[in-house]
C-alpha cells in the first residue's frame, strides 16, 4: 500500500469520536519519534526498535508529519510497511493493514454503488413521472375535443330542428325559448344582415403583431425611460387601418 494515512468517510463507516489530548502527549509524542528517528541514524536499533514499540501503541492520532515520521521510525525499526488508518486510529501493518484496506475498499465501493442505484432508481422515477404527465395531458386533450365534438353535434342538431321549425313556423320557432336563443345568438335563418368576421381576426393580427415588436423594441433598451405616458398622441404615428 502506498501513502501514510487511510482514510474513510463517516458516511461510509462507523466512527469513533477522539478527545484531543493536551498538548504535553503531542510533545512526548514528537520527542518520541525524534529519538527513535535519531536512534535508527546512529544505528541503536534497539532503542529505536523498544521506540517503535511505543509507537505501535498510539491511538488518535492527528498531526500529518508527526504520522509521517512515525512511519519512518517504524518501517525503519520494525521493517514492513506501516500505514496510519484513521478507521481504527492506529498503525497497521502486513494482512492486518490488507484486510483493514479491504474493508475500506469494500465499504467505498458499497457507498458508491448505492449512489449508482439511487441515480438510476431517480432517473427511472423521473421518466415515469413525465411519462405519466404526458399520457394526462394527452388523455384530457383528447377528453376536450371529445366533449367539444359532443357539444358541437347538439348545437348542429339543435340548431337544423330550430331552422326546420322556423321554414314551417316562424312564430312558433321565435318563441320556443331555446330557438329564440340560439337566433338571438346567431340571426335569423333568412336574415338580410351579414358581418365580415375576417375584420375582427384582422384586427387581432395587428394586436398581436404590434405587441411583440413592442416586446422586442423594449427588451433592446436598458437604463432609460421607455415609459409612454396615458393618452400619448398616437395620431402623429402611422397606423394600419
Amino acid at each position: 500500500m502506498n501513502g501514510i494515512i487511510r482514510f474513510a468517510p463517516l458516511a461510509v463507516l462507523s466512527g469513533v469520536t477522539y478527545a484531543v489530548g493536551p498538548g504535553a502527549q503531542a510533545d512526548t509524542h514528537k520527542e518520541t519519534v525524534a529519538a527513535c528517528l535519531e536512534a535508527v541514524r546512529s544505528d541503536d536499533m534497539d532503542t529505536a526498535e523498544r521506540l517503535a514499540d511505543e509507537i505501535v501503541d498510539w491511538r488518535a492520532l492527528f498531526a500529518t508529519q508527526l504520522i509521517a515520521d512515525a512511519k519512518a521510525c517504524l518501517e525503519a525499526a520494525k521493517g514492513g510497511e506501516w500505514t496510519y488508518f484513521t478507521t481504527k486510529s492506529r498503525f497497521l501493518t502486513g494482512m492486518e493493514a490488507d484486510m483493514e484496506q479491504d474493508y475500506i475498499d469494500k465499504a467505498m465501493n458499497k457507498k458508491a454503488s448505492n449512489q449508482i442505484d439511487y441515480q438510476n432508481e431517480r432517473a427511472r422515477l423521473e421518466c415515469e413521472i413525465t411519462a405519466a404527465q404526458e399520457s394526462v395531458k394527452s388523455l384530457e386533450e383528447e377528453y376536450d375535443n371529445f366533449k367539444l365534438a359532443r357539444t358541437q353535434e347538439a348545437e348542429q342538431m339543435t340548431m337544423k330542428v330550430c331552422y326546420d321549425l322556423y321554414a314551417s313556423d316562424p312564430a312558433a320557432a321565435l318563441l320556443e325559448p331555446v330557438c329564440n336563443e340560439a337566433f338571438l345568438e346567431t340571426g335569423l335563418p333568412d336574415s338580410d344582415y351579414e358581418f365580415d368576421f375576417t375584420n375582427i381576426m384582422s384586427a387581432k393580427v395587428r394586436l398581436a403583431k404590434s405587441k411583440v415588436e413592442l416586446g422586442e423594441l423594449l427588451r433592446g433598451v436598458t437604463g432609460s425611460d421607455i415609459s409612454m405616458p396615458f393618452g400619448s398622441d398616437c395620431a402623429k404615428f402611422s397606423v394600419e387601418e
